[in-house]
Parts: structure tokens; sequence; C-alpha cells
């Protein structure tokens, strides 16, 4: 072949495989790239071009190769250093990334795309400060860059500063109105700031723009406010989110590997968390969403659809496995994490499988005393994580929180184990015929309560936790309390804490002198609207809240022991009573006040107050509950003889041994 005829060659199929790239037509792409390198194999820029495709396609070796023999030529080349400080990125190898991403900054300190890129590549290795350094850099010189907003609003609202990513998203949004990604991340900005219409609006752009964006159809459906402002919205709210999930029943389509796809990225990042703070009955709606997750799940792993078939050998131990996102120092490590470790060694194999980003001291509390931890970390794709807990061919599937990482919604949908249990750290059934069982608390529970779940119900004794004795040494006192006033303190988060009760606040404070309460933030907007609804209520009863409402900051855990030990008096939020915060509260003998209701989840501390034999404290209805909390505060001799009491019987609640004893005597009835 002439040189001329091989030059015209390579030049068509050059410019066919561009056409085909700007179409991301990958696999044409290839093929018309690879006729060009035939021609031409050792062309650096033939090499570049096929590596970019390599990359796109998910085959970051070849594109590694490429990109070396092009470097080889023109070592000089930015571009080509660039490629492959993002192929290298792709791969995991962050230091040889962060090699190339130095290299070609020196070359070309000014190129927009690669600083950006870097300042990506920064931010996923948890620099927050230095990738918003960099995009701020970038800025400074191209203002009108969407990427380069986009990207650091995503830094920004890592870094907590949301009214600045608010700022940048919609920068975003002025430069590039079709940005579909920004409107959805505008979405969950507001949403999680308790702006929830705006949100729902931003999901909707999203959709919109991109039909197949199931993540931002399930947004716009299933979404629900993280604060309820007004009692009377919620049947409105739950009826709207009963219709969605009813839609997406209808219309989603599962027959392409694109559709599986996209709807199992839907139902690992949409949670129906907010649905299960209404203080409702959730049976039938978390039913209706197992459905749902259900036919995902299937779709994307059939497989793991049938019952899993027994495993074990004759003699063997019983292979539990244990799955959560937070076995790390969060309340789940602390009410569940002797669960793992108390079961007898001798007949249980224990091997842990934690979800979460975070590892600390309490993940390697764990780690040190099991026979199995994989750290198994959001970046993982699905199939790798299903995978490794497959293989493990366990016995016994725990999952220890199943509602507060939607992570494992779609996962907790499969068979992974003969036998698969709802731990109960979040306490509302799964809605899933996938798990059999409900662990939950013998004294928590009340009659009739298996209407309340579809798994079936099993009670551990007391509290169902082997809660370690808090460190109360670690306490730090609270700067805001003010000397002589009776301090009142709601240790729940917002969300929990239902608009039907804000009126207790002020009927305690117009009894009380000199009363003040303290309740713990949440984002800026929802702690906002709080504040909104507390001034609505106190001025009801002619008072102004200002003058007795103080809402703190969320704080580290010593302050957390610093408030619950300055506290004179724990009023327990109603609809969703403490668990882990009661626990630790009692811990520095604080009083509670507490109304059980009629689901598990408000009936922690009343189960606890059982378990130490001192109940009254226990309200009978909300007159109870304000007059029992006026004579708290106001007798002084009163409160002292419940300090004391619980000073003297706190002991019972701490490394009950009996929990993990009786949960390993289930699991081996249930298996052995």
């Amino acid at each position: 072949m002439q040189p001329d005829e091989r030059i015209a060659l390579a030049t068509q199929a050059l410019k066919i495989g561009l056409e085909q790239r700007e179409a991301q037509a990958w696999q044409e792409a290839a093929a018309s790239f690879a006729s060009a390198l035939a021609l031409f194999p050792r062309e650096p820029e033939i090499l570049y071009l096929s590596a970019t495709v390599a990359a796109a396609l998910g085959e970051y070796a070849q594109g590694v190769r490429w990109l070396g023999q092009a470097l080889a030529v023109c070592p000089e080349e930015a571009r080509y250093h660039a490629e492959l400080a993002q192929t290298l990125r792709a791969m995991g190898r962050v230091e040889a990334a962060r090699e190339r991403f130095g290299a070609a900054l020196s070359l070309d300190p000014d190129n927009a795309a690669t600083r950006v890129n870097y300042g990506a590549f920064l931010q996923e290795c948890g620099t927050i400060p230095e990738a918003i350094a960099e995009y701020r850099q970038v800025l400074a010189r191209h203002p009108d860059l969407p990427e380069a907003h986009f990207n650091l609003a995503g830094a920004l609202r890592e870094s907590g500063e949301e009214a600045q990513a608010e700022a940048h998203y919609r920068a975003t949004l002025r430069l590039k109105p079709d940005h579909d990604r920004a409107h959805y991340n505008l979405g969950i900005l507001l949403q999680n700031a308790g702006r929830h219409r705006e949100g729902v609006a931003g999901f909707s752009q999203a959709w919109i723009l991109r039909p197949e964006y199931t993540r931002a159809r399930w947004k716009m459906l299933l979404d629900l406010p993280v604060l309820i402002v007004d009692q009377a919205e919620i049947p409105q709210l739950r009826a709207r989110w009963r219709e969605g999930v009813n839609t997406l029943l209808e219309e989603t389509r599962l027959t392409t590997p694109d559709q599986i796809r996209e709807a199992w990225e839907a139902a690992s990042a949409v949670s129906n968390f907010y649905l299960n703070y209404h203080g409702e009955n959730d049976r039938e709606e978390q039913r209706l969403f197992g459905r749902l997750l259900t036919r995902v799940a299937q779709a994307a792993f059939p497989a793991y659809a049938d019952a899993a078939s027994g495993r074990r050998q004759a003699g063997e131990r019983l292979r539990v496995g244990f799955v959560s996102s937070f076995f790390h120092g969060h309340s789940i490590f602390k009410t569940h994490g002797r669960w793992v470790t108390g079961l007898d060694p001798e007949r249980f194999e224990r091997l842990v499988f934690h979800t979460g980003e975070k590892c600390d001291l309490s993940s390697r509390y764990l780690q040190e005393r099991v026979e199995s931890f994989r750290h198994l970390p959001p970046e993982l794709s699905p199939k790798q994580l299903i995978a490794a807990l497959a293989e493990a061919n366990l016995d016994v599937l725990i999952y220890t929180d199943l509602g507060m990482d939607a992570r494992l919604h779609p996962v907790s949908a499969l068979r992974l184990a003969p036998l698969q249990c709802n731990g109960g750290g979040h306490p509302v059934t799964s809605g899933l015929e996938t798990i059999d069982l409900f662990l939950s608390s013998q004294l928590m529970e009340p009659e009739g309560a298996q209407a309340h779940y579809t798994e079936s119900l099993r009670l551990l004794p007391n509290l169902a936790s082997c809660y370690p004795v808090p460190r109360v040494s670690l306490a730090r006192d609270p700067e805001e309390f003010q000397p002589g006033a009776v301090n009142y303190v709601n240790l729940q988060s917002l969300f929990k804490l239902l608009p039907r009760h804000d009126a207790l606040y002020p009927r305690i404070a117009r009894e009380v002198p000199g009363s003040r309460f303290h309740f713990i933030g949440w984002t800026p907007s929802v702690t906002g609207a709080f504040r909104q609804r507390l001034r609505h209520a106190f001025a009801q009863w002619g008072l102004d809240a200002e003058a007795y409402c103080r809402i703190l900051p969320r704080m580290a855990q010593e302050a957390f022991f610093g408030l619950a030990r300055a506290a004179d008096v724990i009023l327990d939020g109603v609809d969703w009573s403490g668990n882990n915060s009661s626990l630790e509260a009692l811990a520095f003998d604080a009083p509670i006040v507490t109304l059980p209701g009629p689901f598990f989840r408000s009936r922690h501390t009343y189960g606890i107050l059982r378990r130490l034999g001192v109940l009254e404290t226990v309200a009978r209805d909300s007159e109870d509950y304000v007059a029992l909390a006026v004579r708290l505060g106001r007798d002084r001799e009163f409160r002292a003889a419940i300090r004391a009491r619980l000073a003297a019987g706190k002991g019972v609640l701490y490394e009950d041994q009996s929990v993990p004893e009786a949960l390993g005597a289930l699991l081996a009835e249930r298996v052995g």
C-alpha cells in the first residue's frame, strides 16, 4: 500500500471514529480507531484516541499501555499525561494518578479541564479543602465553566457549606440550564435542607431533561420532607408516596441491561427513611415498597431470587454474617456490636461485612474479635458486594439496621442465606419476603406487635442489646446552660419530633419558673423550620419561645454526654423514643419522662425503665407527661430520689450477656 493511500485510509478511519466517539458509540469508535492504529501503530495521537475509547469501555489496562506508548514518543504532551491520570484514577491507582496529574499540570498549568479533573480526584481522596481550592483556582480564570461550578458545589456540600453549594449549583444551571445532574444534586441539597417542594422540583426537571434518569424519577415520586411542619400534611404525603410506588411498579421496565442498572441505582439511592417518622403503622407501606425493591433486585440478580439451600456440613459451626454500614463509632455499633462478639465462637463462625465508608477504633474492635471482617465500601459495585455476601456461604445473614442505608435496600431483597434477619437497629419492618425474622426486645414490644411486621417477630431478652458501659469520664459540660435554670433536654434528632407534640413544651414552661428547653439542631433549614414550629406552639400559650428554647448545634460524643449530665430532666420523644440516647443519659442518672406509644420505636425508653424497675416517670398520656415533667422540674426532692434509684440500678442496662446467648440459641434452633 502506498504511503498516500495509507494516510487517506487512516484519516478517513479517524474522522469516522471521532464522530462515533462524539455520539458515544464506543464499540464502533474502538473499531474505527483500531483500523487507523493498524496502519500507523506508533502514531501517538491515534494511540491517545484509542485509549480514550478504551477507558469509556472500561478497558483500562489497554488504555494505560497505549498511553505509555504515546508518551514514549511525545513525553511533553500534557493531554496524554492527563488522560493517563484519569485512567489510573479509574483503576484506583491513587499515587500513580497523582503523579500523572502533576506532570500534566506542570506542562499545561492553565488547562481548566485537567484542573477540574484533578479537583475531582482530590475530592475522591477525601482532601476536600484542597479540592475546593483547585476548583476556585479554575473559576478565578474561567468563571463561566459549568463543570467547575458543579464540582465545587459538590465539594462544598460535603464540607457542610450548604448555602455556598446551592449558589454554585445555581451558577451551573445559569451557564448550562440542561445540566440534569446539577438539577438532581441541587434537589438533594434542598431536600436535605428541609426544602422539600424545591427539591422535588429539581428532581422533576432532571427527569424531564433525561427521561431515562431513573433515580430522578424515583426521587421525584418518593421523596418526603425531612421535617414535618404541619401535622395535617402527613396523610397527603403518605398518599402521594403510595401513589408514587404504585406508579413505579407499573412503569418500571426491566428488559434491557441499562434499564436494570438504572433501576438498581435508583433503588440504592432513594430511601423511604422519613416515612417511618410519621407515627403510623408502616407495615403495608413497607410491604408495597418491598415489592418494588424485589422486582428490581431479582431482575438484576436472578440467581439469588429463590431460597438459598442449606450449606453447612454436619458438625461445622454455623456461619453467621452481620452486615451494616454503621460498624464504626455509631449507635448501631453500640446496640449491636456485642451481638457479634457475644456469640459463642465454638458454635458460630462470625463474619462481619462493613459496608460503610468510615472505619475507626470501633471497626477495629470488631475486626480483632471475629473470624472474618470485610470492609465493603460504597465505591464497590453491586456485583462485588453481592458476590462477597453470597460467596461467604452463610447459614444466617443479619442486617442489623435495615432502612438506614438505601444502598442495602435492593441487596436485602435477595436471598443470600437460608435464614435472613432484620436486627431492628432501625425499628421498622422491612416489608420484604426475603427477611424471615425481626429481632426485637421483650421489654419494648406491646401485645399484638406481630401486626406491625411482615417478618416473624422474635423477642430477645430484656432490651435486646448488650450495650457497652458509656464512658462517662468523657463528658464535657455545656456552656449554654444558665445558672439556676431548670434545664429540660430533648436528645432526639429534630425529624423524630412531630408537630402534634409541640404544645408539651409551653405547657411545661407555664408551670415551671425559670425553665429552659434544649434541643439538638439539624441542617440550618430544618433547624429554622423547627424553631418556627416552637414559636407557633409557645405563642398559642401566650409565651415567647425565644425566651425558653435553645437549639444547640450537632455535637461530638463528649458534648452529648455533657448535655445529658447537665440536664435536670430529659424529655423523651413521644412517637420516636430514645434508645441509644436514653441508655447514655441514664449512665448520668438523668430522669427521663417518656410516653410509650403503640409501636416498638415509641417504647424504647419505657422498656429501659421497665428493666430498671423505675416507672414513676412513665406517663399514661400527654396530660400525665406534662404533670410528670412539671413535678420533676419543681420538686427537687422527687428529682433527687429518682436520680438515686437510677444510680443504684443502672448497672443492669449494660453488658447484658443474656442477649447474645439468646440470639445464639434462637439461630441454632432455626438453622442447626
